[in-house]
């Protein structure tokens, strides 16, 4: 019996033949051991073979979806990469030249989450409590850890990995690829600066983009206990209406609110203007019960004349219709909620309470005033971060956005003509559905761990953005733009989906155009799962056909 030494088709003629021999000399499947022969067949897979790309054989290339550096892998990763590798192995045996490229994703908001609670939990210490670098130090070597802890997972399992290629999102050759499509789509105005409503999530000390919000579906009152409310419940699905006096007549207006202790951001009530209920009151002052300051009655088209009362209570800083309502009454933003979901811009004895404990205080102050007219049950769906399940605020804050709509014409184009194709189709009306509908990517990330913004401005002067791919260029342009050498870069990160958004040509070197980028780019397939078909495979779709004018995935 002849034993192949070398190959890839060696080794699976091998397997075949060791197999035979081990029943040969009596060792039965039922009693089989498979550490016996994982571990040489782990090391020869796992082990670089020369590579020797034929210029005249066609090409298969296909990345490994980047599992988070937060933790092992489990049954679910072993069962994808097991179709993975067989539909490598099935191209490698036709004679293509095949690539499968490895790699984790730093996952910034879920390791540094991890990392600070253990920090926390071992030496009461937050991240604020020492440097940047000290910190990123930590990070750094639990996510070494964890790294190599999954490659080893990986390699157990013999798969036909390039482990050449193996990328970490946070690698220098990534960082380069992240910091210049960053900078070409500001260049091209589809990344821009606005000071506007974001999703902030109080137990991170983070913003969100909006498809990291969830939604809890409250059917009837209902008590919550969210990470940030220290072990309290809160109660939930409860709506109160309470009275605002009119000054100089005997008269009030009610409103309906989920959230009482957001009357101290209140700076008007709204009417529709065809509402002949309260028509004789626009224009009119009203005397705030808590905050102590006069405000207006005002008409909108956008109010609801059959919701509740028919009068609404605008507060800007922390609802998205009222912000849009104020931008066009030019009303002032006030906003009532610091990082960390403590009361601010509030009479005295409310200053520091949390969003919570407020909610009590001010029902109690209503109720002691004789303006509490009453609660009941509300249906309603409460935004909660997909990351920590705490409660979400919309919190005024300057952010950098990627403006989606111009992208995701093309990624729709794309699906309509056939080229690129989803599989089971059905998936195709959603992915419409998402598209057609998409709003502008928040990419701010109020975190550590991850890469940070490329963009830099001139010390305490907030019309000054410009980008720059290291501090040395920054401080050059500085000079010939501003005459200043004061500089500060933002200090943001991105998402961790920007970065995975470039992956399937960010691991050939792009923007370089390598043999690898000509023979290897665009992907042959992606096999990944449905639910990040919008948070990875759209924005994969979106980024790769700007930056290289071509889909990721063929």
């Amino acid at each position: 019996m002849k034993i192949v030494k070398s190959g890839f088709y060696a080794r699976s003629l091998n397997l075949h033949v060791y197999f035979q021999l081990l029943l040969k000399r009596g060792h039965h499947l039922s009693s089989f051991n498979p550490s016996l022969t994982e571990k040489k067949w782990q090391k020869i897979y796992a082990t670089d073979e020369p590579k020797d790309y034929k210029a005249s054989k066609s090409s298969f290339s296909m990345v490994l979806p980047p599992p988070n550096v937060t933790g092992s892998l489990h049954l679910g990763h072993a069962l994808t990469v097991s179709i993975q590798d067989a539909i490598v192995r099935w191209h490698k045996m036709r004679g293509m030249n095949t690539v499968w490229v490895p790699g984790c994703d730093h996952a910034g908001i879920a390791t540094q989450a991890v990392v600070e609670r253990q920090l926390l939990a071992a030496k009461g210490k937050r991240r604020a409590d020492m440097p940047r670098e000290q910190f990123m130090e930590m990070i750094s070597a639990w996510k070494n850890d964890n790294e190599s802890r999954i490659y080893e997972q990986l390699q157990t399992l013999g798969l036909l990995l390039d482990w050449d290629r193996k990328t970490f999102t946070l690698d220098p050759n990534m960082s380069k690829s992240v910091t210049e499509a960053f900078i070409r789509l500001y260049n091209d105005g589809l990344i821009y600066r606005k000071f506007s409503l974001a999703n902030w999530c109080v137990a991170l000390q983070t913003s969100l983009s909006d498809i990291e919000v969830d939604y809890l579906e409250i059917e009837s009152p209902k008590s919550v206990v969210f990470p940030s409310s220290k072990g309290r419940s809160v109660l939930m699905g409860q709506i109160y209406e309470i009275a605002y006096p009119v000054e100089g007549i005997e008269a009030e207006l009610t409103v309906l609110t989920t959230r009482p202790e957001t009357v101290f951001g209140d700076v008007a009530l709204a009417v529709h203007p065809k509402d002949q209920r309260y028509t004789a009151f626009v224009g009119s002052i009203l005397a705030h019960p808590i905050a102590g300051r006069r405000i207006p009655v005002i008409s909108d088209d956008s109010v609801d004349m059959d919701f509740g009362t028919g009068v609404v209570k605008i507060t800007p800083a922390h609802d998205t219709l009222d912000y849009e309502i104020g931008q066009r009454h030019s009303l002032e933003m006030i906003q009532i909620f610091n990082e960390n979901g403590d009361i601010q811009n509030a009479p005295e004895q409310y200053l520091g309470k949390s969003r919570f404990d407020a909610r009590d205080a001010v029902l109690e102050t209503f109720s002691q005033m004789g303006l509490l007219r009453g609660s009941k049950s509300h249906k309603m769906a409460v935004p909660i971060c997909s990351r920590s399940g705490d409660l979400i605020e919309l919190m005024p804050r300057p952010q950098w956005y990627v403006k989606c709509e111009p992208l995701a014409e093309k990624a729709i184009e794309y699906v309509k003509s056939g080229e690129l194709k989803l599989i089971p189709k059905y998936h195709e009306g959603v992915w419409f559905e998402y598209l057609r509908n998409i709003r502008d990517w928040c990419v701010s990330r109020q975190l550590w761990w991850g890469h940070q913004i490329p963009m830099y401005k001139l010390k305490g002067c907030e019309d000054t953005w410009f980008p720059a791919p290291d501090h040395s260029s920054a401080l050059d342009i500085a000079k010939a733009k501003y005459n200043s050498e004061d500089i500060v870069q933002d200090q943001d990160v991105l998402d961790t989906w920007f970065s995975s958004s470039l992956f399937p040509f960010a691991v050939f070197d792009w923007p370089n155009n390598n043999q690898d980028m000509k023979r290897f780019f665009p992907l042959s397939l992606m096999e990944t799962g449905s639910d990040i078909l919008f948070f990875w495979v759209a924005r994969m779709v979106m980024m790769s056909s700007y930056l290289t004018g071509k889909l990721p995935f063929r």
